[in-house]
């Protein structure tokens, strides 16, 4: 399976809603989630687990 697109409304620390685009983001392969402490890393990942299985 690989995702596309995610769209985030209201999830973790992101208040309003939030698009990843993940082709673009890996159209060299690979790609990486970083940055600061407290910026969605996690609940990126948190969201697509939500989207996935609803849980």
């Amino acid at each position: 399976m690989r995702l596309h697109r995610l769209d985030i409304t209201a999830f973790g620390p992101f208040g309003g809603t939030q698009s990843v685009d993940f082709d673009a983001l890996s159209a060299a392969g690979l790609f990486l989630l970083h940055g600061p402490t407290g910026a969605g890393k996690t609940s990126v990942l948190d969201a697509v687990c939500f989207a996935l299985y609803g849980s």
